[in-house]
C-alpha cells in the first residue's frame, strides 16, 4: 500500500478528490454527488403482484405500495451516482459507462476524471488513470487533491521524480495538511534518503499532533533501519493512541513476530496484536491474516500458522485480479511471497524479515 498505511489509501484520495467542490464551467454549475451518495434511480423490474392460491387470475395491477419502474440517469450527477454503485459491486465496466457519459455532458468538471481514474486504477489501468488525473489538473490546477492522486499514481509505478513534483506543488497549494508531508516523506523513503522522510513526517506530527499516519511512518522508519527495538516502542506508543487502528496492530504483531531481535520477538503477544488487527478488518485483509499466521509460527503453533496463512492467499487471490497474472510472491507491502511463507510453516520454520 502507498502512501498512507493507517488512514488513507490511494482509492481514498481519489474518492476525497471525485467528491471535491465543483468550479463553474460552460456557464452554470453542477454539484456532482460525493462518496456514499444513494443511487438516483432504483435498477430493476417492478415487482409483480401474484394472486393467492386458488384465484382465477393470474396477476394483479401493481399497487400503491409496488416498487416504481427505474428512472435512468439524466445529469452528471445522477450518472456518477450510480458509477460509484458500480464500482462498489466491482462492475467496472458499466462504471466506466456512467462516467463516460456523465464526462459527455460535463466536459470541464475534474471531478468527474477523478471518479473514472478511480475505476481505472481499481483494474490496475495506471495509463488511463493516471491520463485522467492529468486532465482533472489541467482544468483545475488549483486543487492540491488531484496532485496527491496523481503522485501517488506515480510513486505506484515507481516515477519518483513525477510523484516528488506533484506532492511539491500539492504542498505548495495547501501548506498545512499533513497528509501531503507523509505522502513526499514516504516517497523519500523509497529512495532511501531517509533523513528527508523524517523530516517530512515530524512536520505533520507538528501539523496535527494526533495524526497517526505519520507516527506510523515514523516507526518504520526505525524497522527499515533495523531498530526493531524503537520501532517496537513506537508502535507500542502509537497502540495507546490508536486502539482501533487495525494497521498499527498489524505492523506490531509483524515486528514481534518475525524481526530478526531475539529479545524483541514475543509470538504469544504477537498473535494478540495480529488478532485484533483482524478482529478490526473482520477477518478480510490479507495483511492482517498472513501476519496472524507469522504469529503463530513464532509461538510454534505450525498447524495455526498453516491454516491462516492458506486464508491470506484464498483472500489474496481474490483482492489482485488474475488477468495481471501476479505471482503470489509480488512485494511491496507484503514483502516476501506468501505462498514462500506458507512453506516455512509447513517445515516448520518461522518467517524472518
Amino acid at each position: 500500500m502507498t502512501g498512507f498505511q493507517a488512514d488513507e489509501t490511494r482509492r481514498d484520495i481519489m474518492r476525497r478528490a471525485s467528491a471535491s467542490k465543483p468550479r463553474r464551467a460552460a456557464g452554470k454549475r453542477t454539484w456532482i454527488a460525493g462518496t456514499g451518495l444513494a443511487i438516483a434511480a432504483i435498477v430493476g423490474e417492478t415487482p409483480r403482484v401474484f394472486a393467492q392460491a386458488g384465484s382465477n387470475e393470474t396477476s394483479l395491477p401493481p399497487t400503491r405500495s409496488a416498487r416504481p419502474a427505474a428512472t435512468p440517469p439524466r445529469t452528471a450527477a445522477e450518472y456518477q451516482a450510480r458509477a460509484r454503485k458500480r464500482l462498489e459491486r466491482k462492475d467496472y465496466k458499466l462504471a466506466i459507462e456512467d462516467l463516460d457519459r456523465a464526462i459527455a455532458l460535463e466536459p470541464r468538471l475534474a471531478a468527474l476524471y477523478v471518479a473514472r481514474a478511480e475505476v481505472h486504477a481499481a483494474q490496475f489501468h495506471s495509463d488511463l488513470e493516471i491520463d485522467d488525473l492529468t486532465t482533472a489538473i489541467q482544468l483545475d490546477p488549483a486543487n492540491p487533491e488531484y496532485r496527491l492522486a496523481r503522485g501517488l499514481s506515480w510513486s505506484m509505478q515507481g516515477r519518483h521524480r513525477l510523484a516528488m513534483a506533484d506532492y511539491n506543488a500539492a504542498i505548495a497549494l495547501r501548506p498545512a495538511d499533513p497528509r501531503l508531508y507523509v505522502a513526499r516523506g514516504n516517497e523519500w523513503k523509497k529512495d532511501l534518503q531517509l533523513d528527508n522522510a523524517l523530516v517530512d513526517y515530524n512536520t505533520a506530527i507538528r501539523l496535527n499532533p494526533r495524526y497517526v499516519p505519520a507516527y506510523i511512518s515514523h516507526a518504520l522508519i526505525s524497522r527499515q533501519r533495523r531498530d526493531f527495538v524503537r520501532a517496537a516502542a513506537e508502535l507500542t506508543a502509537l497502540v495507546a493512541m490508536a486502539p482501533d487502528n487495525a494497521e498499527v496492530h498489524r505492523l506490531l504483531a509483524r515486528i514481534l513476530a518475525t524481526c530478526n531481535n531475539e529479545s524483541v520477538r514475543d509470538g504469544r503477544r504477537a498473535v494478540r496484536e495480529a488478532t485484533m488487527a483482524c478482529q478490526l478488518t473482520k477477518w478480510g485483509d490479507p495483511d492482517c491474516i498472513d501476519t496472524l499466521a507469522a504469529a503463530y509460527a513464532e509461538s510454534g503453533d505450525y498447524d495455526s500458522a498453516v491454516k491462516w496463512q492458506r486464508k491470506a492467499i484464498e483472500l489474496l487471490r481474490k483482492d489482485v485480479p488474475s488477468t495481471l497474472k501476479r505471482a503470489m510472491n509480488y512485494g511491496g507491502r507484503r514483502g516476501v511471497g506468501f505462498e514462500d511463507r506458507l512453506a516455512f510453516y509447513k517445515g516448520k520454520k518461522p518467517t524472518r524479515e
